[in-house]
């Protein structure tokens, strides 16, 4: 109610939660002056590339303005982040990294499923009032990996070590940035002949957000590759 300037900042292409009600709001209000922030300081061409296809495809006229000085694309050693687009393939690649001696940093909802899945083996029932998404983890774990294995997990999850690889939801990195990310091959994309029909909008902002965290170097599984080109 204040007699203030007010600044309203948004990127509708990076909502990620209409499937829980989220709205982009922007859409509601009305603004004097509408400026474009198209300049990004945190990646060079070869990332802006890549997120200027999604856009394209979008309708939006707009482009990504890279930075030049950060036009580089390094050789990989290493990569500083998994990101992942559900939960179970976070499971996944946190149980497959620990197998290849690589020590995993992973958010401490998973770390909760862990914990309840133990709790399952040893007492035959929950804790707590599972998700059915919960359920469906708990279930493919049981099926797929041993106690010993989750159990090593948890010893070892979060720890410092020199050979630690973080693993994450591209839900949780909104907002953050690393050098180097390897995107899942876990989107549901439509069968590539009915693309253009069934293509669900926020499936590309996810994907445009996992894309746009990285600073240097992004991994696109190659089925990921061909659907920018489509774009």
């Amino acid at each position: 109610n204040q007699k203030a300037q007010k600044i309203i900042v948004g990127d509708k292409y990076q909502q990620l939660y209409g499937w829980r009600g989220a709205v982009n709001a922007m859409e509601s209000m009305e603004a004097e002056k509408l400026l474009f922030l198209t300049k990004s300081f945190r990646f060079g061409n070869n990332i802006a590339y890549n997120a200027n296809k999604i856009l394209k495809f979008f309708g939006e006229c707009k482009q990504i303005i890279h930075n030049d000085e950060l036009n580089i694309n390094n050789n990989v050693s290493s990569w500083d982040v998994i990101l992942c687009r559900t939960n179970m393939s976070l499971v996944e690649m946190a149980l497959e990294s620990v197998r290849k001696k690589i020590i995993p940093i992973i958010p401490n909802n998973i770390i909760d499923i862990f914990n309840e899945y133990l709790n399952i083996v040893k007492n035959n029932y929950s804790n707590k009032k599972l998700s059915d998404q919960e359920v469906q983890i708990i279930y493919k774990i049981k099926n797929n990996y041993s106690e010993y294995e989750i159990s090593n997990v948890l010893n070892l999850v979060n720890s410092n070590y020199e050979k630690n690889i973080e693993i994450t939801t591209i839900h949780k990195s909104k907002g953050r940035e690393w050098d180097n990310v390897f995107i899942t091959n876990d989107f549901k994309f439509p069968d590539k002949k009915m693309f253009t029909y069934q293509i669900s909008y926020e499936e590309l902002n996810v994907l445009y957000v996992a894309i746009t965290r990285a600073r240097k170097n992004v991994f696109l599984p190659q089925i990921y590759e061909d659907y920018l080109n489509i774009f």
